[in-house]
């Protein structure tokens, strides 16, 4: 007695198996998605004033958060500046590093991604207030500290959340193939 093994409609099931291996992985598009909503996250969560663990930002100095309240009407931490350019919160890009992973962060404007790095990381700058060309301006400082603010990552929270909607994205995939 022989047997014979077919797929939906008749077709080759082999082809049916490795259809399903292929809609199963991650796309571009997944990816693509997976950083939309980790970047919407970044954003809801910097704009309230918290770092990626949940912890309220540092505190602007007391010049700066007046100054910031005089231009926006307010002066919380929320890494907004007071002046009027473009914000490293607004350039952030997910980038697809292959098939299945990204990155989030700030890729076309260097200026925009070492403002970033340095409220992320924390770190001594140096100002032209205090040197220079020119003869130095008085009470002006050759540096400041800018105090770590991490905003620029991923909890891990935050990261089941970004897996499992990719994970529900391809699972809707596959329900709609084997309809």
């Amino acid at each position: 007695m022989d047997a014979t093994f077919t797929g939906d409609g008749g077709g080759d099931p082999i082809a049916q198996f490795h259809l399903v291996i292929r809609e199963a992985a991650p796309t571009r598009a997944d990816l693509l998605f997976g950083g939309s909503l980790l970047i919407a996250g970044i954003r809801d969560r910097t704009v309230a004033g918290v770092d990626v663990d949940g912890s309220p930002f540092a505190p602007y100095s007391e010049d700066y958060a007046k100054r910031k309240s005089g231009a926006l009407g307010h002066g919380r931490v929320d890494l907004f500046g007071a002046d009027h350019h473009t914000h490293m919160l607004n350039a952030l890009q997910t980038v697809v590093d292959g098939d299945d992973s990204f990155g989030v962060g700030i890729y076309a404007n260097d200026e925009l991604e070492e403002r970033a790095r340095v409220h992320n990381e924390g770190l001594t700058i140096r100002t032209r207030l205090g040197s220079g060309r020119h003869k130095p301006k008085k009470e002006g400082k050759a540096s400041f500290d800018m105090p770590q603010r991490r905003w620029l990552d991923a909890n891990m929270s935050e990261v089941q959340s970004v897996n499992q909607a990719i994970g529900e994205r391809i699972d809707d995939r596959l329900r709609l193939l084997l309809q």
